[in-house]
């Protein structure tokens, strides 16, 4: 079953009780990350020397990305690698499991990486020999003229810079194997990698500003995440991507449905709520069912909510509200709703 399909029939669930019911009938979709590797790893004999050597870490860094998601983006890579995963697989081994965003192609270290697992995955080189880490920082040393020239494009205004399309920059990045087509193609993408998450920088604070929020009032009750919501801001200045559990966290704080939420997962290059994750697939179904029952709690706060109630005021539709809304938004209704449900995370604090 497909995310699409999975996410209707969640939206379909009458109540709690049919919500467990259905997660406990598709129980096979919610696999642990160490589920998930641990057989693969004995599949490809690999052990934990082998996986610290492609990695350049110790083995007991090697043990802990055995059973538990990585906490380094690129050692999931490199267990991709490992693994004989294409571009394509590796993406999904990213998002789907690893809880982080696809290989993206304004990104040059990403860049860097897709070359990385074209080499590999063309190579006879048993995985003992594989050391794709060492060839991710051999390749970036071999751009760094690349790197330079990103600098200096830097001063010029990215309004002014060409627009290169990101899927025909990684379609482009996923049939290269030669370093010299693979170095002429680094040049080639420099505007694309001065403009990298540009835009889902200004989606997010375009969203804040729609929702009559400004990141102070937005987080006043939670200083601790409104410095967390700030260094998020400018990891997204400085062409990163943002944390996912950051991203959930502010769709619930600006009151967004599960769709929308999804739709903001997708432009970070994330998979949806509607996952493995039985705690994110929670959280839709609670939002799915307040869109479906109190649809006013995802417009009133909005720049243009008053075109949407005719007859009630704005306060007079928040009063009516106030069971489930708190500081403006619906964010602690949901946390309570996961506790309840006893399908609660820390991440969510």
């Amino acid at each position: 079953m497909n995310n699409d399909n999975w996410a209707e029939k969640i939206g379909c669930c009458e109540d709690v009780d049919e919500f467990k019911k259905l997660v406990s009938e598709n129980a096979e979709r919610f696999v642990s990350w160490k589920e998930y590797v641990v057989p693969l790893t004995k599949k490809n004999n690999l052990t934990y020397a082998i996986i610290a050597k492609a990695c350049k870490a110790s083995e007991s860094t090697a043990k802990r990305c055995i059973h538990s998601i990585p906490a380094k983006r690129d050692h999931i890579i490199c267990l991709a690698i490992l693994f004989g995963f294409d571009i394509n697989t590796t993406d999904w081994l990213l998002t789907e499991f690893g809880k982080c965003e696809r290989l993206y192609s304004k990104n040059i270290n990403d860049a860097i990486w897709m070359f990385v697992i074209n080499k590999n995955h063309v190579s006879n080189r048993p995985n003992r020999e594989k050391t794709p880490m060492q060839d991710f920082i051999d390749f970036k040393k071999t751009a760094a003229s690349v790197f330079d020239d990103i600098d200096n494009w830097k001063e010029i205004d990215k309004n002014t810079a060409p627009v290169l399309d990101t899927l025909v920059m990684k379609q482009d990045f996923s049939y290269i194997h030669n370093e010299t087509e693979f170095m002429i193609a680094l040049h080639g993408a420099i505007p694309g990698f001065i403009t990298q998450n540009v835009k889902l920088h200004d989606y997010i604070l375009q969203l804040i500003k729609k929702r009559k929020q400004t990141a102070n009032k937005l987080f006043e009750d939670n200083p601790n995440f409104k410095t967390y919501h700030y260094r998020q801001i400018s990891r997204l200045e400085e062409g990163r991507a943002p944390d996912r559990h950051y991203l959930i966290k502010l769709g619930l704080k600006l009151n967004m449905t599960g769709d929308e939420i999804n739709a903001l997962l997708d432009r970070a290059g994330m998979a949806p709520l509607c996952g493995n994750d039985v705690t994110e697939t929670a959280i839709f179904y609670i939002l799915e069912d307040l869109n479906c029952n109190y649809p006013n709690i995802f417009f009133y706060n909005r720049t243009d909510a008053e075109g949407v109630f005719a007859e009630q005021s704005l306060e007079e539709v928040k009063e009516s509200l106030k069971k489930y809304l708190q500081d403006d938004n619906c964010y602690q209704y949901v946390i309570e709703r996961l506790k309840d449900m006893e399908y609660y995370e820390d991440f969510l604090d």
